[in-house]
């Protein structure tokens, strides 16, 4: 029988590998599709922290339900409640006090701010038409209220702190129940 932590390691470790490569994938094409401007390397890093949120998160929840696909639709549903309160579908300020809350507990918000600072704190210009001429009045609108956190790394940052959280719940399931 093998040892917890060596086991955790091993599961975290070929995910690392398989999130490294399919990030690598989506991020090649969509931030070439999507026609973003700014740094490439830090639009995959945003990419690839999320999936591998997501890949531990999964691990994590089939560990704890009773097979894997159901994992899978677990995790689906906190992500999809996570996209929906992040600020990409609606602004933070003009969702309900009851259900703000949760953009604070989602690893999305953060990953999204993350590469919206990407493509937009450099200073831009479009055209003077557009409801949002610069990419500072872009930013402005997403975070007009957020106290605090002012950099990409920050909510990176953030987003790994989740990710760790979960690594360590991984190994204290592994531990309780196998």
């Amino acid at each position: 029988m093998y040892r917890t932590v060596p086991f955790a390691l091993s599961i975290i470790t070929s995910a690392l590998v398989i999130t490294l490569i399919l990030s690598a994938v989506v991020a090649s094409c969509t931030f070439f599709m999507i026609g973003l401007q700014n740094n490439f390397g830090r639009y995959y890093v945003g990419v690839f922290t999320n999936f591998f949120f997501v890949e531990i998160a999964v691990i994590l929840t089939s560990l704890v339900v009773s097979n894997h696909v159901t994992g899978i639709i677990v995790v689906l549903a906190y992500v999809a409640c996570g996209v929906m309160v992040e600020g990409y579908f609606m602004v933070v300020d003009r969702i309900s006090w009851i259900v703000r809350w949760l953009a604070y507990v989602t690893p999305q918000r953060y990953i999204f701010r993350a590469i919206m600072r990407n493509e937009y704190e450099t200073p831009r210009n479009f055209t003077q038409s557009a409801l949002y001429p610069t990419g500072e009045a872009v930013l402005r609108f997403y975070f007009e209220n957020d106290e605090g956190i002012e950099t990409y790394w920050a909510d990176i940052g953030i987003s790994w702190i989740f990710t760790c959280v979960n690594m360590v719940l991984l190994v204290l399931v592994l531990r309780r129940y196998y």
